[in-house]
């Protein structure tokens, strides 16, 4: 009887340590899942910050037709100016 209680408390141990590394084992792979998710999140973004760099440069660099247009309205808008002065200027006088 000894030795089957002796193989009885073994047998209870071994069950005791295999739940004990079965929920060190989920917690790890918890732990990495999580991680993982991280990471594929911060490369999602960091995709996605890159495409509308570069759509940005590519829409408003020096010689696309939006920078264009805003050098155009610029020189509109000082000529503008200058034209209505003048109007002043002569009303003025």
């Amino acid at each position: 009887m000894s030795a089957d209680s002796g193989m009885a408390d073994l047998l209870r141990q071994a069950e005791v340590e295999r739940r004990l590394l079965a929920d060190a084992v989920g917690s790890v792979r918890d732990e990495f899942d999580s991680r993982r998710r991280e990471w594929r999140m911060a490369g999602l973004a960091a995709g996605a910050l890159y495409g509308i760099g570069s759509m940005a440069y590519k829409l408003f660099n020096k010689s696309s037709p939006f920078a264009r247009i805003g050098r155009a309205g610029t020189a509109a808008s000082v000529v503008l100016g200058l034209v209505r002065a003048a109007n002043r200027w002569r009303k003025f006088f």
